[in-house]
C-alpha cells in the first residue's frame, strides 16, 4: 500500500549544516525534519513532494532572466553541434560553457563546430574557451544584420547564417 508520506534520511556529507535550510524557493512550507539515527536529518515528504531548500530566500547564482538566458543559449549551441554530429560524438561540455562561448561570439562558435570530425570540433571550442578570439582559418558563417535587410545575400552551400539582430535577441 501507498504510503501518504515518504522519509529521506539524509548522508551526512550531503550538507553542511541542514539547520541552515530555513527557505523553500518553490514558496511551498518547509518539510517537516527529524533527527534520525545518529544525528542525521530525516525530512519528511507527502507523496510526489518536491522542494528547494536553501539557506537563502533567494536563488543565489545564476537565476531568473539571467539563467533561463544562459539556458536558451546552451539548448541553441547544442542545437547547432547536433546538425553536424550525432548526438553520441557531441564533445561533453558544460552547459554553462556552451552558452559563455555562444554568447561572446556566436559567429566563431558556429565555425569552431563546422567539422565533422568531433576531436577537431572539441580542439575548436577548447581554443574558443581558452581565448575569445575569433577562428584563424575560413569562416564558413555568413551574418545577416539588420542593415543587409534590402539586399541579396548569398548563403554558400555547407555554411551557416548567422542572423544577428538586436530586436531579435532581446538586448538592445
Amino acid at each position: 500500500m501507498w504510503n501518504a508520506h515518504r522519509r529521506w534520511p539524509l548522508d551526512a556529507g550531503a550538507l553542511q549544516d541542514p539547520g541552515k535550510l530555513k527557505f523553500d524557493l518553490t514558496g511551498q512550507a518547509l518539510p517537516k525534519v527529524d533527527p534520525f539515527e545518529g544525528g542525521l536529518p530525516e525530512f519528511k515528504l507527502a507523496a510526489g513532494g518536491c522542494h528547494c531548500l536553501s539557506a537563502f530566500a533567494n536563488a543565489q547564482g545564476l537565476a531568473g532572466e539571467e539563467y533561463r538566458r544562459a539556458r536558451a543559449q546552451a539548448a541553441w549551441a547544442l542545437t547547432a553541434l547536433g546538425q553536424l554530429l550525432p548526438i553520441e560524438q557531441i564533445p561533453a561540455f558544460d552547459w554553462r560553457e556552451l552558452a559563455r562561448i555562444g554568447e561572446r561570439n556566436p559567429a566563431a562558435f558556429l565555425a569552431a563546430c563546422s567539422d565533422a570530425d568531433p576531436k577537431v570540433v572539441r580542439d575548436n571550442l577548447d581554443r574558443l574557451l581558452a581565448s575569445p578570439a575569433t577562428n584563424e582559418h575560413y569562416s564558413p558563417v555568413v551574418i545577416w544584420k539588420r542593415l543587409d535587410r534590402q539586399r541579396i545575400l548569398p548563403v554558400p552551400c555547407n555554411h551557416w547564417l548567422l542572423i544577428q539582430d538586436p530586436a531579435l535577441s532581446g538586448r538592445r
